[in-house]
């Protein structure tokens, strides 16, 4: 179990990151020295980057002296309005902190998300299409990306570890510790600090899946960050304003690298969704049918396959009008 010293021993490693005169040989021996000491420093720099989300509040809590940091262990902690709801274990440090020291943590990581100093000139926006098959792609900062057929990945400009993705797509991300990278998908940001994870978008639906590792899954939709780590996963259905839990083979994940989507009990109207992006026409599912659970895996050959493979699976009429595709229930092709 991590515990306030650990907790304590990252948030100091972490802000002392981005100095020249960073001890790396210490911080390696003290990150290895411990299973707990990547779980604490991981959480910590997640947190840090929760405040970027919000630095001009901050700021000005910070020069206005509206936030007592250095309190004591025993108080109840409040969080202030501007900032970002929290998990169990966001944010906890803080509290667990207190005194002085918390107060000199907090100043030190307020001042590198605050103080811009000389920044080098910004790259302009980059978007990446995988228009017929997959695309491999190596980001500047040595992330590796798998995007999907259909799918388009765009780099914002000046800031290339912040990502819009329509469509699908593996991520690979070397684990560092100066920066975090930032997945948004429609209302959703996937943060990572290093981890393998798959996320797909369809327009009614996101899903993240995650091999190695952990990511937090942020939205206005989310009371508070979802923690994700290997093994586990998280779904939303847009219609339904529905968020559920999911549990992955980490060897499922990213797995239409191979040519295959595998799925264990998610609606078929997500899998329907999903599939569009690797099929010609449109896949319309007929009332009733949608909300059945689908367990399997659908191998993606020549177009139109795995539409009629998920057909005989489930036990449904596929009928083709043109360049529709509608499933019913009632039987096979």
């Amino acid at each position: 179990m991590v515990s306030e010293d650990h907790l304590l021993a990252a948030a100091r490693w972490h802000v002392r990151s981005p100095s020249d005169d960073m001890d790396w040989d210490g911080f390696t021996n003290w990150l290895e020295a411990d299973a707990r000491h990547r779980e604490a420093f991981d959480a910590v720099a997640l947190d840090d980057a929760a405040l970027a989300d919000c630095r001009a509040g901050v700021a000005a809590a910070l020069e206005g002296g509206s936030v007592d940091i250095a309190r004591s262990s025993n108080d109840e902690v409040t969080a202030n309005d501007d900032w970002p709801a929290t998990g169990a274990n966001s944010l906890r440090w803080w509290r667990w902190a207190g005194g002085a020291g918390a107060a000199a943590i907090a100043a030190g990581i307020a001042a590198m998300i605050m103080v811009p100093g000389e920044q080098p000139a910004s790259p302009p926006a980059k978007q990446y299409l995988a228009s017929d098959g997959a695309r491999r792609i190596v980001l500047p900062d040595g992330a590796r990306v798998a995007l999907a057929s259909g799918s388009s990945l765009s780099v914002a400009a000046g800031d290339a570890t912040t990502l819009t993705l329509k469509g699908a797509a593996y991520f690979d991300v070397p684990h560092r510790t100066d920066r975090t990278l930032t997945v948004r998908a429609g209302d959703f940001r996937i943060v990572d600090l290093g981890t393998r994870f798959e996320v797909t978008s369809t327009a009614n639906s996101l899903r993240v899946t995650v091999a190695e590792g952990n990511v937090s899954v942020r939205s206005p939709r989310l009371t508070k960050p979802m923690r994700l780590s290997a093994g586990q996963g998280m779904l939303a259905l847009d219609r339904e304003n529905v968020i559920e839990p999911l549990k992955v083979a980490p060897a499922n994940v990213g797995s239409f690298r191979r040519g295959q989507l595998v799925y264990d009990n998610v609606p078929l109207a997500v899998v329907a969704a999903e599939l569009g992006q690797y099929t010609d026409g449109r896949i319309v599912l007929e009332p009733g049918v949608g909300q059945r659970r689908f367990s399997g895996s659908l191998a993606l050959g020549g177009r139109g396959e795995a539409v009629a493979n998920l057909a005989r699976l489930m036990d449904l009429q596929l009928r083709r009008e043109g360049d529709v595709v509608r499933l019913s229930a009632g039987g096979g092709d």
